[in-house]
Parts: structure tokens; sequence; C-alpha cells
């Protein structure tokens, strides 16, 4: 048994007998190769995933296809690892947040990473690639190799981008980017939660105290003249919205 780490697409095999009047079949998942003794085969492909070459040892005037008990037999399982080749990131609302913001930094054998984004960035985009013969999935959505995938909402706090490589055995390798959306602060510093206002304005008076997310209890003044008013509010989290209801 044998195992290929990293990018290599070939292996060469090499097999000696102890009698020259025998020769020596190598087989593959699609192919047979007859070698002579002591010879170097060509480059032979490998795919992602676990292959089984097996050796035979027949007489040189036996025909391979009427070959009865396969004796003198050896197996090999060659696994080639499963790996990204890379992985980049676009943020919107955030494009100075790249790859290189990655913990840690990319590498085909980490499949584990964090990435640190500011309110202002509401989703993310990925562009991953592999092997040809690998199938990719981000979020369980099918993806092409170096095609920037659609823009997958951040919630505030964590979210997991999950991306699977898939070979032609059913093998797979799972890579988790964990995103962390930083929730907002008021003026003062404090962490301001997802169901509260960023900005809020109400014409014909003056809040009373001004307004900060953490303060939930206002009183206005108006003039006699003042027969309405109108609200403006913002909200902090993409996902919410505000309603004005009459106490």
């Amino acid at each position: 048994q044998a195992t290929v780490v990293g990018s290599s697409n070939y292996t060469i095999a090499r097999a000696t007998t102890f009698d020259n009047k025998q020769h020596i079949v190598l087989l593959g998942p699609d192919f047979n190769v007859t070698l002579n003794n002591n010879e170097d085969s060509e480059p032979l492909p490998l795919f992602s995933g676990v292959q089984t070459f097996e050796i035979l040892v027949i007489d040189k005037n036996q025909d391979l296809a009427s070959l009865g008990s396969r004796q003198s037999s050896y197996t090999i399982l060659i696994t080639k690892d499963l790996a990204l080749d890379s992985l980049t990131l676009r943020v919107h609302g955030a494009p100075s947040i790249t790859e290189r913001d990655l913990v840690p930094s990319f590498s085909r054998d980490v499949v584990g990473y964090k990435l640190e984004i500011p309110t202002s960035g509401t989703s993310v985009a990925l562009v991953v690639t592999a092997p040809e013969d690998l199938m990719i999935t981000v979020e369980g959505i099918p993806t092409l190799s170096g095609v920037e995938t659609r823009y997958f909402p951040m919630r505030m706090g964590r979210t997991d981008i999950k991306i699977t490589v898939t070979a032609s055995d059913s093998s797979q390798k799972s890579y988790v980017v964990t995103v962390m959306r930083k929730k907002p602060t008021s003026a003062n510093g404090e962490m301001v939660t997802s169901s509260t206002l960023k900005q809020l304005n109400i014409t014909g008076g003056v809040l009373v105290p001004s307004f900060d997310p953490n303060v939930f209890h206002y009183t206005m003044d108006v003039a006699d003249s003042i027969t309405s008013v109108v609200f403006s509010a913002e909200v902090v989290a993409d996902d919410m919205r505000c309603e004005v209801r009459r106490g």
C-alpha cells in the first residue's frame, strides 16, 4: 500500500523477477502494461482517492487473456490525497478583507480556518480550485473550479462555510471556513445586539436623551402646531426590520 500526497498526477512502476523467462504485467483501473524484467513503466496516471494496481508474473509465452488462476499476484493500493489547490474569497461590504486574512493561511493540508469581518461585511463569496478529477461543493452547491460562488449571507456572530471535495471513488474531504462577523458597538463602546437600531430620527422635536442603541426609553416635547411626526430608523442587522406602534 502506498500514499501519494500533494499534486502528483503520475506514478512509475518497476518490478524484478527471479526468472528471465518470465515477464511482468501491471494491471490498473483501466489499462494493463507489460514490463520486461527490471524495466520502468511509462508514467501511469493517478487520480484522487484510492486506486488498485495488480502485478502479475507470468511466462513470456503465456497469454494474459487465457490466464486462469493468477499465481504470483501482487496488489498495490495507491491513495492520492484529496485537497484543494487554492482558496480565495471576497467580502461584500468589506473589500479590503481577502484570503490573506484567513487564520491560518491557506494550505492544502489544513481543513479549518477562521475569518473575522467587520459589521459592514454582509456576505462572502469563495473561489476554490482543485484537481480536475475532483467534484467541489460549497454549502452543498456544486461549484466549478476557479469560478466564483454566489454570495453567502453572514449573520452577526458565527457562520460556517463548508467546502467538500469528492473523488470518483466517492471518498471525500471537507474544509470549513468559520466567519466571525463583528457585532456593532455604540458610541461608548458597548456591544449592540442585532435586534437594536443603529439610527433613529423623529421630525417635529428633539429626543431626550440623544439616541443611543442601548437606551430604550425617550421623551420628546412638540409645539401645538405639530400635528404629525415622521419616524426614520436604520436597523443594525440586514435580516431585521422595525415597526412603529402607538402605545
